[in-house]
Parts: C-alpha cells; structure tokens; sequence
C-alpha cells in the first residue's frame, strides 16, 4: 500500500473494555467496540505528554486522560445501551462513558497499540 499524505488521518480500531463478569464472582468479561481515531499530530502529542506528565494527583490525571480520549475518539460502531439499541456517538454519550474508568483504559490502551505500529499487518 502506498503512503497517503492528508491533513487529518482517521480510522477504525478495535477497543476491547474489560468489565467484570456481572454473574460469576472474580471473573471479567471483555466487551468490544470499534473505536474511530484520529491521529494527533507531533505537537498536539507533545502537548498533551506533557499534561500527563504534570497531571500528579489522580484527580488531574483523570482529566489529562478525558482530555486525550476527547481528542482523539471521534466515533464509534458497536455501543449500544442496556436496551440493546445502538447508541450513536456525541459528545454527551462521549462524557457519560468518561465518567467510567473501564472505558478510559480500553480506550487510551487502544489508541496507544493503535500508533505502536505493532499490530498485525492487514488488521
């Protein structure tokens, strides 16, 4: 494949939300969605490395990383609500899913393999 220069690079991952298991105690189950990402450029990567960085207490590192998810998922295909209906992406299904460390992990932990360069060829 050749090298596409563009302004803005966007694309699917899969994010995988590791929760546990609501019926067996001391199990989890991995729940999953795909995640649009756009990828930061070098500045806006260094600016927000460096918030993390001074983000010392937890509360501030919480929000350095709400800050990162916001910048960098711009939608998604696979969420849907406990009714079973699809839930669209906005920013308020965005904020809602914030508020629930789960969901922050999975999201920065795919973001990061995402530009590690480590995945598969072909996925």
């Amino acid at each position: 494949m050749q090298f596409v220069m563009t302004a803005e690079h966007v694309y699917p991952w899969p994010v995988k939300v590791t929760l546990p298991n609501p019926e067996k105690a001391g199990a989890v189950v991995v729940q999953e969605f795909v995640g649009t990402f756009r990828l930061m450029d070098e500045d806006e990567a260094i600016q927000l490395s460096g918030q993390l960085r001074a983000a010392r207490d937890g509360k501030a590192h919480v929000e350095a990383s709400k800050d990162q998810i916001r910048r960098v998922l711009v939608g998604w295909e696979g969420i849907r609500d406990q009714a079973n209906k699809p839930v669209p992406f906005s920013a308020d299904a965005l904020e809602a899913l914030l508020r629930q460390s789960h969901f922050r992990t999975a999201a920065i932990e795919a973001y990061a393999e995402s530009i590690s360069g480590k995945a598969a060829e072909g996925n």
